[in-house]
């Protein structure tokens, strides 16, 4: 994340374990998780929507778009914040947070496949599902597709 929620200025670094060779993937992406496929996932919050790219930053597509009115109240448009995206790679699917307002209770959990399904694009994707809703305002998330079970901190 960047530091201002009004300006798109968050970025994914990469780096070797040893603190070297550091690197920018992606100069305003926001967070990130990795997929089996050595890709890297991440959403923008601001831009309200999940990014992925390879290791070295190149394929670089948008996987989902929420689309926000720019008349609707920042509180509204909160709404459709993606914040962070958890990946099932034994099922192929991407889980994300929006959090809505802060302590709003209007906070989101989705899912959707990895791969955009075949002639739809990231705007119009019919496979979006919404799996928990009116969360005082969930963040990171995670998923343990043995068990399977889904979890996600709330900061509200």
């Amino acid at each position: 994340m960047g530091r201002s929620t009004a300006v798109k200025d968050g970025s994914v670094w990469s780096a070797n374990l040893d603190g070297r060779d550091v690197s920018c993937l992606v100069s305003q992406g926001k967070i990130a998780a990795l997929d089996a496929r050595q890709e890297v996932y991440f959403c923008d919050r601001e831009g309200t929507s999940v990014h992925r790219c390879k290791f070295d930053g190149s394929n670089h597509e948008i996987s989902m778009q929420r689309h926000v009115d720019k008349d609707e109240s920042l509180l509204e448009q909160m709404r459709s914040w993606c914040v962070r995206i958890a990946i099932d790679y034994e099922n192929a699917l991407m889980y994300w947070t929006q959090k809505g307002p802060s302590k709003g209770g209007r906070g989101r959990i989705f899912r959707a496949g990895i791969d955009i399904p075949p002639g739809e694009t990231a705007d119009n994707r019919s496979d979006i599902e919404m799996m928990s809703e009116d969360l005082p305002e969930p963040i990171d998330i995670e998923i343990d597709s043995e068990t399977p079970t889904l979890y996600w901190t709330d900061r509200g």
